[in-house]
């Protein structure tokens, strides 16, 4: 009895002593990483629970890293459009000074000179590439210059008007660049629905504000300035056949056709409107006056058309400043770089409001991590000083146990004979 008793009596120390040194080993473990769940059987919630959150602490990242990088490309961009503004500035600031009636062909020459050099560094500027070597203003297509010069000189776009954007967060989605189309291509016609092409009498201050398309047609209109026969200022107009507008009459003797018949000119409110006979077609507004003299008319011709092609625009402005006879064009040209300038200044607002976008989705992003750890912290991290209390207890009950169990050893029936 006495055998069997202390085997059993050994088998349950052994068992006990292994139980808590398993326990005592986790509690070390825990301690030495600094985490209280390591495995699903240290606390299976919790490490469902601590999954859920890891996941959505790396995807916080994941879109905090996106939100970087458009903020870098966007910014890159907001640089490159301000860039390209200075130089419009400063080739406004030319045409300007080719409106001075004293200059000469020299002074000329060299404000046409410094423009062409705003314009080379213009076309550089649109084919600018990133850091990966990629085109900025190709839209997708990133691999090719996306402006290039044809034979007659003219700079032409190839690539496309498409976007690129980023997801910054799960619900929005960033564009991270504009294309060259929409930049140099789709500048608003400052003057409305037409674009006008002068051909002035000199000394003539005549000049369109604004152009209405009242139809919405194609055609092109001529309009040339008369003496109306009570002395007042009318106009003829003709379109793009040739053919006057409104149609000249017959004369129903001969069937010859008749003089034209001017249109008046509302020189009080600085407007005329090209009318068929039955509607009105067009409206121009002008100041200045229309001159009209022995010596020639004010001419103007009005071509359909809502936007203009930066590099177009300033390559016109270029040559009617070299040439400085007409006026009109170089002051269209001055208002051509305006809009231009506006319009460029617009995008930058846009590219403003997506970075502005993109920082708060990092900003919150930042937030939601810090409660994201916090939780995660909660459910994982190790209480340091419960984990060195349970420690110390586990130690103390084992060496109480392990005392008690050689004292037990020691005890025999000789010790009492």
């Amino acid at each position: 009895m006495m055998r069997v008793s202390s085997f059993q009596d050994y088998r349950l120390f052994t068992t006990n002593m292994g139980q808590k040194q398993v326990e005592l080993s986790k509690v070390w473990s825990q301690i030495d990483s600094g985490k209280r769940v390591q495995t699903a059987g240290d606390d299976a919630v919790a490490m469902v629970s601590i999954h859920n959150l890891k996941q959505q602490s790396t995807l916080n990242q994941q879109y905090t890293n996106m939100a970087d990088l458009a903020l870098n490309r966007l910014g890159q961009e907001e640089t490159y459009l301000k860039n390209a503004d200075d130089l419009i500035q400063n080739s406004k600031e030319r045409v300007q000074g080719a409106l001075n009636p004293s200059l000469d062909q020299d002074g000329r020459n060299a404000l046409a000179q410094d423009m062409q050099s705003n314009l080379d560094a213009l076309f550089d500027l649109a084919n600018t590439r990133d850091e990966a070597g990629n085109y900025i203003f190709g839209g997708t297509k990133t691999d090719q210059p996306p402006f290039f010069k044809d034979a007659s000189g003219k700079i032409q776009y190839r690539g496309n008007d498409e976007q690129r954007f980023m997801q910054v967060a799960s619900s929005i989605q960033v564009p991270v660049n504009d294309s060259g189309a929409k930049l140099f291509q789709q500048v608003p016609n400052p003057f409305g629905d037409y674009r006008p092409d002068y051909n002035l009498s000199e000394g003539s201050d005549f000049f369109i504000n604004s152009t209405e398309n009242l139809q919405g047609s194609d055609e092109q209109y001529d309009v040339e300035f008369v003496k109306m026969a009570d002395g007042s200022t009318g106009f003829l107009a003709k379109n793009s056949k040739g053919e006057y507008v409104p149609a000249q009459k017959t004369d129903t003797a001969t069937g010859a056709l008749l003089p034209p018949e001017p249109q008046p000119v509302d020189m009080k409110n600085g407007q005329l409107v090209i009318n068929d006979g039955t509607q009105d077609l067009a409206r121009i507004k002008f100041s200045g006056e229309p001159k009209v003299s022995d010596d020639g008319a004010d001419k103007v011709s009005i071509k359909p058309g809502k936007t203009i092609d930066a590099f177009e625009a300033m390559q016109n402005a270029i040559k009617n400043v070299q040439d400085g006879t007409n006026t009109g064009n170089i002051s269209m040209g001055l208002a051509d770089l305006d809009a231009i300038s506006k319009h460029l200044n617009s995008v930058r607002g846009e590219v403003g409001t997506r970075m502005q976008a993109a920082e708060t989705a990092k900003e919150d992003h930042a937030d939601n991590d810090v409660v994201v750890k916090s939780a995660l912290s909660t459910q994982e991290d190790v209480d340091y000083p419960t984990a060195i209390l349970q420690m110390t207890m586990l130690s103390s009950s084992m060496q109480a146990s392990q005392a008690t169990f050689m004292k037990l050893q020691g005890l025999s029936l000789f010790n009492y004979i």
